[in-house]
């Protein structure tokens, strides 16, 4: 990213993540690549159909863009696993919850990590620091590590550690806390009906001990109409990504907003006022995972916008350098990584061998006369 210039076209391809509709890429996403060379491409598994086309698909990528963008994906396994159709059956945060399993946290991660580095994907949109609770959000069943919010920090904690080791970036979501919403974002509007001070004393604990080692943070579409009075979603928010994420938290790495084409935003405006909205509010990548024609025209309206407001232009600067500092932490964690890259079917073995030590240690934590049942329900 530090190749970047200073055009107008690609400064404001510099705030956007995009997605791609399959597995090969299509004329119009390569004219957009080309010409308005996006920060990030968001890899799903509609984007996966072999080892070799993902190799290809990233590699047409890279080509495409003046500027290679940084590789971003969701795999936090279970639930939410974009590479199952390569490696089945990867865990999921709630198995190390229900196994009481933290240990094996690090090696699960490195092991995630190398599966990732493989196909060169720079970074990873998990963990989930969000907290187990009765009445826990849709969205997130069988995402969290537990109920108790520093357990769920050592946990992610190791689960990043364990990426970095692999030359993966990690990104904890989703700020400031998702677990009381109703409904799942992807739906509709997220109300979160939660003071500070409870945020403070529960959701927000994995942020304040994690923001010196995530070196990204992802903000929710969840309504907070207790912390911002305007009660607007998340990624539109300056109460939220900008007062309580820096101010209050004093977090300086990169905030990235959750998918824009989710119904708790799409409806509010077009797709480039919804951005410049986002990055007004504090967001520096604003992610459009589905409708890649819109990339020229939301480049536009920032353009325009930047134009127009001085005070917004400093704004798309911040966002612009902090993007320039996260890619310069991905090329350090590649630099920087314990182990080469490995073939597929290594990783594979890895995570393989990760899950059966989770196994063993559940059934000897099952088998223990002093462990009180099964564990089954102890999401500590």
């Amino acid at each position: 990213m530090s190749g970047r210039n200073d055009s107008s076209r690609e400064r404001a391809g510099a705030l956007l993540g995009v997605g791609l509709a399959g597995a090969r890429l299509s004329e119009l996403e390569r004219r957009v690549l080309g010409e308005r060379s996006p920060f990030a491409v968001v890899l799903f598994a509609r984007n996966v159909e072999s080892e070799e086309q993902l190799h290809a698909l990233i590699a047409e990528v890279r080509a495409a863009a003046p500027v290679p963008p940084l590789f971003l994906i969701d795999e936090e396994g279970g639930r939410v696993d974009r590479l199952r159709s390569l490696v089945p059956g990867i865990l999921g945060a709630s198995d190390f919850a229900i196994a009481g399993g933290t240990k094996q946290l690090r090696g699960f991660g490195a092991a995630l990590g190398q599966l990732l580095d493989h196909f060169t994907i720079e970074v990873n949109l998990a963990p989930v620091v969000d907290i187990q609770r009765e009445g826990l959000s849709p969205s997130l069943t069988r995402r969290c590590f537990g109920d108790d919010p520093h357990v769920v920090s050592e946990r992610a904690l190791r689960f990043i550690e364990g990426m970095a080791e692999a030359g993966v970036a990690s990104c904890i979501k989703h700020f400031p806390g998702l677990g009381r919403a109703a409904t799942d974002p992807h739906y509709g509007a997220s109300i979160v009906d939660m003071t500070l001070e409870e945020l403070e004393t529960l959701d927000l604990v994995p942020y304040r001990q994690l923001a010196a080692v995530a070196p990204s943070v992802m903000v929710s579409h969840g309504v907070y109409p207790n912390v911002d009075a305007d009660a607007l979603p998340g990624t539109v928010s300056e109460a939220i990504a900008t007062r309580l994420l820096r101010e209050t938290l004093g977090y300086g790495g990169l905030a990235i907003a959750d998918d824009m084409e989710m119904h708790a935003v799409s409806g509010l405006a077009t797709s480039g006022e919804i951005a410049v909205r986002s990055i007004r509010a504090g967001i520096d990548l604003v992610l459009f995972c589905s409708r890649i024609e819109d990339v020229p025209g939301i480049c536009d309206r920032i353009d325009e916008e930047a134009s127009r407001d001085e005070r917004f232009a400093t704004r798309v600067g911040e966002a612009v350098a902090r993007g320039v500092t996260f890619a310069a932490t991905c090329a350090r964690l590649q630099s920087e990584k314990t182990r080469s890259r490995v073939e597929l079917r290594v990783a594979a073995a890895a995570l393989g061998e990760i899950s059966r030590q989770l196994r063993r240690a559940e059934s000897d934590r099952d088998d223990d006369p002093r462990g009180g049942g099964d564990g089954r329900q102890e999401w500590t």
